[in-house]
């Protein structure tokens, strides 16, 4: 069996110093943030403070795998965050991991929302909303 040189390989794979190795392009801060999910997962209640803090109009999501309910509105969450990019903010909180976040905000059943503006409760809980329901919730915040 013949040694595999670079004669026997095809020579676009080769340069002068070696192989030639791909190098993925950096992406830019826009790419990324266009990139990223438009709801936000919360991980603590710090994050959700300063997510409260950072935005005028909060719209946070107590979601549960579990739930039919929630894996229904989940990707019209998405929709709705996508729709008023800019404008609100999106959370999505599991209440199986996170019982303690959905214990301090009175939650007991998914999906269930809490809308903030301006850092307050604007609305404290709603429960089971429609789509319909979950836009109108929104656009009255604005």
């Amino acid at each position: 069996m013949e040694p595999v040189t670079s004669y026997t390989l095809p020579s676009h794979l080769f340069s002068a110093t070696g192989p030639v190795t791909h190098q993925p392009r950096r992406l830019t801060n826009r790419e990324i943030r266009e990139r990223r999910e438009p709801a936000i997962d919360i991980m603590s209640e710090y994050q959700l403070k300063c997510l409260r803090r950072e935005n005028r109009v909060v719209v946070v999501a107590f979601i549960s795998v579990w739930s039919k309910d929630s894996k229904i509105l989940v990707p019209y969450i998405l929709e709705l965050a996508r729709q008023f990019k800019g404008r609100v903010c999106f959370a999505k909180i599991d209440i199986d991991l996170f019982v303690d976040i959905a214990g301090h905000h009175r939650v007991r059943l998914p999906p269930s929302f809490v809308f903030y503006k301006d850092g307050e409760t604007d609305r404290s809980l709603l429960y089971r909303p429609t789509p319909d329901d979950l836009k109108a919730a929104v656009e009255k915040l604005l």
